[in-house]
């Protein structure tokens, strides 16, 4: 698949680039190649013909437990291949994971990913619904902010709801848990 980025993007630095091209997981969308124009960004990357997860979930009815169960731990694989390259996605939501031949989930659109070791000071990145209290915040974040998003996306495919309807029930962790969810998955809901 070809991408091209906005010339905010192409301003960056190409160490991004070139670092999320060398990081190699079967859950990750795979960048084969890059290169900078005066206002573009264009990135060659693995076609996934089978659309993001939004789109793939667009019957608004739960998946089935056992491919949640799959899905889950795929993303989970891929945030971990990212995280152990210092990266922070800063945008997970199911538009940003992609469908492969094979029903496989791979993270993609690293838009605003950074390289970060240590804690950055809080700004704004990604999409409210799936951003943690500490962003909302303005608070130093981590690589924790990952695993908050993939959380809201976990929800999103047990319920076919957004947990968080406002940025202030995500301030204050308010959300509801469906009542035809059986003890377990409520429990599950709550972390």
């Amino acid at each position: 698949a070809l991408q091209l980025a906005t010339s905010d993007a192409a301003k960056r630095p190409g160490a991004r680039s070139r670092l999320l091209s060398r990081v190699r997981h079967p859950n990750l969308v795979k960048i084969y190649e890059w290169k900078f124009t005066v206002s573009y960004l264009l990135l060659t990357t693995e076609y996934c013909p089978n659309g993001d997860l939004f789109d793939s979930n667009q019957t608004y009815q739960p998946l089935p437990l056992q491919t949640i169960r799959k899905f889950t731990g795929q993303i989970a694989a891929g945030l971990g291949a990212l995280h152990a390259a210092h990266v922070m996605h800063r945008d997970i939501k199911p538009e940003n994971i992609y469908v492969d031949y094979n029903e496989n989930l791979k993270i993609g659109d690293f838009g605003v990913s950074i390289v970060r070791r240590r804690p950055r000071l809080g700004n704004h990145c990604g999409t409210l619904a799936f951003q943690a209290p500490e962003l909302l915040r303005g608070e130093p974040y981590d690589h924790s902010i990952d695993v908050w998003a993939a959380g809201v996306v976990l929800y999103e495919l047990l319920t076919s709801e957004s947990p968080f309807q406002t940025r202030s029930s995500i301030l204050r962790g308010e959300y509801e848990t469906p009542d035809y969810a059986s003890p377990l998955l409520q429990d599950l809901l709550r972390g």
